[in-house]
């Protein structure tokens, strides 16, 4: 828990720096120190990528749609697709296994033991459908499904496909919004070595685009699971509790009748 926060923490630091202070950090350090070294390693660039996807789904709030965005630049957009397709499934199913196997005590201890209760009931009724909504939908923060979907014991067979099926258009997606940066990326590149000023005047022209992108990713990730945290898990509590009473009512008054007939 206390590794998890400070992760929080050094988020926040990191974008409240970005957005108040310098725009251009994290372009600048995405550009050259992931994007452009990745692009001189053809082979080991894949490897690379699918590292930093299992990263993501070990250090949850590090978004994977950041990550995503390189595939589209590096690969373009079919190849692209197909290499965040790959480390897509890979990163869900690496975090669908940690929350399997150690997920369930944290989340008591951190939501209680009705929410979970209720979150199991309905992960088991609805999650197949779920995990597909979350991943299909490019802005829906899906690391808290496959988290549910771990520690709520759904059956890796159900998640498996439901998670194929969602990552197809979700791989498509980002694939296709690095790709339309890829020429311009290129044309940096190159300014880099002839004409230092005009990289800059590029990357801070640029910058205003990825911090809008990055406002909307985080906002969603954010508003995603405050909407989560704050309405749906509540609703789900509420309404697990009325169906657990009805459940219990019915059983009582089946007992009675059965009683009744016997004497």
């Amino acid at each position: 828990m206390i590794f998890f926060i400070a992760i929080i923490v050094a988020m926040i630091v990191i974008y409240a720096y970005q957005f108040l202070i310098d725009p251009t950090f994290l372009p600048r350090i995405l550009v050259h120190w992931v994007i452009i070294p990745l692009s001189n390693l053809p082979f080991w660039s894949i490897l690379l990528f699918f590292g930093l996807m299992v990263l993501q789904a070990i250090i949850a709030p590090i978004p994977s749609e950041m990550v995503l965005l390189m595939t589209g630049l590096l690969w373009t957009l079919a190849g692209g697709a197909v290499v965040g397709f790959i480390g897509s499934m890979i990163s869900g199913i690496i975090g669908y296994y940690i929350a399997r196997r150690g997920g369930r005590p944290l989340a008591v201890n951190a939501l209680g033991i009705k929410t979970v209760d209720s979150l199991e009931y309905y992960m088991s009724k609805y999650g197949f459908y779920l995990v597909i909504l979350a991943r299909a939908v490019p802005v829906v923060p899906f690391d808290l499904f496959t988290i549910a979907s771990g520690f709520t014991q759904m059956k890796f067979k159900n998640y498996t496909i439901a998670t194929a099926i969602g990552t197809i258009p979700r791989a498509i997606f980002y694939s296709w919004a690095g790709f339309q940066f890829a020429g311009s990326l290129e044309n940096y590149i190159n300014l880099v070595e002839t004409d230092p000023e005009a990289a800059l005047l590029w990357l801070e022209n640029n910058a205003i685009i990825f911090n809008i992108f990055l406002a909307i990713l985080t906002g969603s990730v954010v508003g995603g699971f405050a909407i989560f945290y704050f309405i749906i898990l509540p609703y789900m509590k509420k309404k697990y509790e009325k169906e657990k009473d009805n459940q219990t009512s019915f059983l009582k008054i089946e007992k009675l009748l059965l009683r009744s007939r016997m004497n």
